[in-house]
């Protein structure tokens, strides 16, 4: 087909999925990219959301709108909005880091964050809104932190936030509209913790949680229905791997921890998250310390475990976290005990792919997702 004339007029006709419409008169010499900027001005879609469609073919943004008009004089895209999410990397690598990165779904890219204020390795985060948690852990002298820093992604500026009573590593954390929870890990002696914490974001303060039933480290945790705390496998007294799970119902009278149904495989050094009704529990280590690519789903009304498709990689010591649109799983521990950068990415599609490499290889990380 012969190149169109560029500078011509083009009307271009854009339809979006809720049957909204939009009509706009522009140079065949405009891209793509600039078309989404005059529609961020009409539709309050961030540029970065959206994608369009020409003929059900997503259009570049280097690419000129008169390629799509061909010899005729308008054109007629969809719009979509696609969802924007960022997940954070923590700390972690062979000795406590200060970095930390981020990968924008919007470029598919990592990029450098300001470092936290305090080196961290086997520390744990949560997210809330617009602001990243890093809890816990321990620094590059081996000391056991019960200090909390705050990264807000609008300011890019870490900040002290008020500790916990207990300092911990190999612990876990998730959030709860304004709460913060942390649960179980190790103290400065090496001592297997069953204690939690839950911090109030708003009022800046600490409150004692129910002590589990197995004291445990190097476990996972989740929040479900906003109201419950599940906590699954890791390390007991006895220095084996566990494949227990415990819930507590913060809303529930007798607030204590109830048993759950116990992992087909035990692990710890493991990562759990939540996604579209599930809770998945990824990777880990065994009792003979090798590392895992095993996936477990569980249903929690139904109580029942079952398999989905394993991780490319064998990894412990690693992060994961969910998105509207899948399951990142970053870094941790290969069964040659190298850190990995790697990242992958679990789908509708029901399998893992590979995605854009972090910039630093970090293991005892932790991750979490914020607007």
């Amino acid at each position: 087909m012969d190149q169109p004339v560029l500078d011509r007029q083009i009307t271009v006709k854009v339809s979006a999925l809720d049957g909204s419409r939009w009509t706009l008169e522009i140079s065949g010499e405009v891209h793509v990219g600039e078309l989404k900027a005059k529609l961020e001005c009409l539709t309050g879609v961030p540029a970065r959301e959206e994608q369009l469609l020409w003929r059900e073919e997503i259009l570049e943004d280097s690419s000129t709108m008169a390629c799509f008009a061909g010899a005729s004089n308008c054109v007629s895209l969809t719009l979509v909005r696609v969802a924007r999410h960022r997940v954070v990397a923590l700390g972690g690598g062979t000795i406590a880091r200060l970095s930390a990165e981020f990968y924008d779904s919007a470029s598919g890219l990592w990029s450098a964050l300001p470092g936290m204020l305090t080196p961290r390795h086997g520390l744990a985060a949560a997210s809330c809104g617009h602001q990243v948690f890093a809890i816990g852990g321990e620094d590059c002298l081996g000391r056991v932190l019960s200090s909390v820093e705050c990264f807000d992604v609008t300011t890019l500026v870490w900040s002290e936030a008020p500790g916990m009573s207990t300092g911990r590593y190999t612990h876990a954390a998730t959030s709860i509209t304004g709460q913060l929870f942390v649960v179980g890990g190790q103290d400065e002696v090496g001592s297997t913790l069953g204690c939690g914490e839950a911090f109030d974001i708003e009022a800046g303060t600490w409150s004692r949680l129910p002590e589990l039933n197995t004291p445990r480290h190097s476990h996972a945790l989740v929040a479900v229905n906003n109201r419950e705390l599940l906590v699954f496998g890791g390390i007991g007294d006895g220095a084996r791997a566990l494949g227990s799970g415990e819930v507590l119902n913060l809303e529930g009278g007798s607030r204590v921890w109830a048993l759950l149904p116990d992992m087909r495989v035990p692990r710890y050094s493991l990562a759990a998250v939540v996604w579209e009704g599930l809770v998945y529990v990824l990777g880990g280590k065994d009792d003979d310390g090798r590392a895992q690519v095993i996936v477990e789903a569980f249903d929690y009304p139904a109580g029942s475990w079952f398999e989905i498709a394993a991780m490319s990689v064998a990894r412990h010591a690693l992060a994961a976290v969910s998105t509207e649109t899948g399951i990142y799983v970053l870094g941790g521990r290969s069964t040659d005990h190298d850190a990995l950068a790697s990242v992958e990415v679990y789908s509708t599609e029901s399998c893992w792919v590979t995605a854009s490499r972090m910039g630093s290889a970090r293991s005892g990380l932790a991750g979490a997702v914020v607007c």
